[in-house]
């Protein structure tokens, strides 16, 4: 994977990948090494590239993944920050479908930081706000909706809800790569997509939290997003089935 983005970045333009996209991708591959320091590199030259090129949208994209960075490794408030970042940058771009679901996804990075700190209502309200910004029903947003109530269920500890929802929460992604390779990648690569396996957790059902890991790194027809291999979960699964038969 890593030399396959040294060949996009080789042949430029030719590649009919922007730069600042392939930074975004060397960035997310890094993190999933466990490569931090290398991943936030490439997340400050996609960075200084957008506001070089006048990109807000690309701008919003690399502060959106800086985000997620954030909500991974546990800094909230860095979390919250950089996604209202996203979101200000957002409003400098075209409105269309895609920069809604830009903004909807800051919001929702936003709004797991929040509840993940024990600001409930603030998560809350991150979700009527998501609810606002789907006038047309869009598929993904709604699955957003759906995931954000999920873990709002999860952190009141109401499990057959958050079950209910992380499962309403599963939607196939697969559109626009071509033309938004750094939000695209972005969203079939959310670090929260384990509801289901954390539910099972919280529930006490560790053998069922191991098949949910086990089953987000296995690609196929049935998964839902197009994402890249994640050591978590394969760690999440093996210390889980640990547990389990002691």
């Amino acid at each position: 994977a890593f030399g396959s983005l040294r060949t996009l970045q080789n042949l430029g333009s030719q590649s009919a990948v922007p730069a600042v996209a392939i930074h975004a991708l060397d960035a997310l591959l890094y993190s999933r090494v466990g490569l931090s320091a290398r991943a936030d590199n490439h997340v400050d030259a996609a960075r200084r590239l957008a506001r070089q090129l006048g990109d807000a949208g690309a701008e919003a994209d690399v502060d959106l993944i800086d985000a997620m960075f954030a909500l991974e490794r546990r800094q909230h408030t860095r979390a919250v920050e950089y996604a209202n970042r996203s979101t200000a940058a957002a409003r400098n771009t075209p409105s269309d479908i895609m920069n809604v679901r830009r903004i909807a996804l800051a919001h929702l990075i936003a709004g797991l930081a929040e509840i993940r700190q024990g600001r409930i209502d603030d998560g809350r309200r991150r979700m009527g706000t998501l609810r606002m910004l789907n006038a047309g029903t869009d598929p993904i947003q709604v699955s957003w909706q759906h995931a954000i109530t999920g873990e709002i269920a999860l952190a009141e500890r109401r499990f057959d809800e958050a079950e209910s929802a992380f499962r309403a929460s599963e939607y196939h992604i697969a559109s626009s790569f071509a033309i938004y390779p750094t939000l695209v990648a972005l969203a079939n690569n959310l670090p929260f997509r384990d509801g289901l396996a954390r539910t099972a957790v919280a529930r006490g059902d560790l053998r069922r939290a191991v098949d949910f890991y086990r089953q987000l790194n296995q690609p196929g027809v049935t998964s839902k997003w197009y994402s890249l291999f994640d050591p978590r979960y394969a760690r999440a699964a093996a210390e889980l089935a640990a547990r389990a038969d002691r």
